[in-house]
């Protein structure tokens, strides 16, 4: 399992849990990830741009997990619902 930061707002992190790869030939495959606390409601742009600097290459967030509920952890939390975990 891999874990990325991606700072948030002015003093907070959200966190991306991620498999990892397992050779060369895994990379057609996409990588399934949890979000962790996307307080930020731009989180799948900051996710997205963090990723792609990391070469993640293909991702597919499969859930969200929120530490508490407080709006600096669970502020994107409708959004990514909405936009990732809902599309068909």
């Amino acid at each position: 399992m891999k874990i990325v930061s991606i700072p948030i707002r002015s003093d907070n992190y959200m966190y991306v849990l991620m498999e990892e790869r397992t050779g060369a030939g895994d990379i057609t495959n996409n990588v399934k990830a949890l979000l962790v606390d996307p307080a930020d409601p731009k989180a799948l742009e900051k996710v997205s741009t963090v990723l792609e600097e990391e070469g993640a290459g293909s991702v597919d967030i499969v859930g969200v997990l929120t530490t508490h509920h407080h709006e600096d952890h669970a502020g994107g939390n409708d959004i990514v619902v909405s936009t990732v975990l809902h599309k068909e």
